[in-house]
C-alpha cells in the first residue's frame, strides 16, 4: 500500500490550501491512501509499504515509530510517474533555498533540482550548498514541540541537541540576511521553515508543491 503524509506545515511558507487539494486529489487517482496528521497515522503503516512525504517532521517521525515502510520523497515519486503533467514555467530563474531540517534526506533534495528542471525552470544556487546548508529560518531557533518528542523522543532529542541559541539582536536580522541572497523574484522552497525565513526577511517564497501542481484540475 502507498501512504501521502500531507504536512501539516506545508500551508505556511509559500503553500496554498488549493495546491494542497490537488496533489491529494491526483494521488487519490493513483490509488495513493491519503493521511492525515503523521502522528496519528503511524498505526496503518504494514511491512513493504510505502510513505511519501514533503514534510522533515513526518520523514523523521515516521523513521523513528514506523522503520519497516519504504520512506519516499514525494518529489521522488512524481518524477517516476510518467502520466504527471509537469508545468512549463518558460526559463524562469528561481533561487532555491534549500533546508538544514532535511540534511538526513539529500535524494530529496536532489529530486527537487530534477522537479525543477522538469518543469524548465533556471535553478539559482546559492553559494551554500544543500549539503552543508544550516539556514532553516525561525526553526533553527526553536525547541521541538512537547509533542513531537513524545511521538519520536529519540530523533526530536537529537534535533533539540541541534537548536541554536537566539542571537543578541534577535532572528529577524538574520533572516533578512538570508533573504538579501537570494537574487530572483521568486524563491524555491521544500521546507516550511526556510520559507517562512525567506518570507519573514522580505523575500518571496513559492514552496515547490505550488509550482509543480500548477496545471492540475
Amino acid at each position: 500500500m502507498v501512504y501521502y503524509l500531507q504536512s501539516c506545515s506545508y500551508p505556511y511558507a509559500g503553500g496554498s490550501e488549493r495546491s494542497n487539494e490537488q496533489i491529494r486529489d491526483y494521488l487519490y487517482s493513483k490509488g495513493v491512501f491519503i493521511c492525515g496528521c503523521c502522528h496519528y497515522s503511524q498505526g496503518l503503516f504494514k511491512p513493504g509499504d510505502t510513505v511519501l512525504v514533503i514534510c522533515s517532521n513526518c520523514a523523521e517521525v515516521t523513521k523513528e515509530i514506523s522503520p519497516q515502510v519504504n520512506l519516499v520523497g514525494l518529489y521522488t515519486y512524481l518524477l517516476n510517474d510518467p502520466d504527471f503533467p509537469w508545468p512549463d514555467y518558460g526559463g524562469e530563474e528561481m533561487t532555491i533555498q534549500d533546508s538544514y531540517s532535511f540534511r538526513e534526506f539529500p535524494q530529496m533534495q536532489r529530486d527537487v533540482r530534477t522537479c525543477m528542471e522538469k518543469m524548465n525552470i533556471k535553478v539559482v544556487e546559492l553559494d551554500e550548498r544543500y549539503e552543508d546548508c544550516q539556514f532553516d529560518g525561525p526553526g533553527r531557533y526553536a525547541m521541538p514541540s512537547k509533542r513531537k518528542r513524545g511521538m519520536a523522543p529519540k530523533r526530536m532529542a537529537a534535533q533539540a541537541a541541534n537548536v541554536l541559541p537566539i542571537p543578541e539582536g534577535g532572528i529577524l536580522p538574520l533572516m533578512e540576511a538570508q533573504a538579501k541572497k537570494c537574487t530572483t523574484d521568486r524563491v524555491a522552497v521544500y521546507g516550511w521553515s526556510a520559507g517562512r525565513g525567506i518570507e519573514l526577511g522580505g523575500g518571496k517564497a513559492v514552496h515547490l508543491l505550488s509550482l509543480i501542481t500548477r496545471d492540475l484540475p
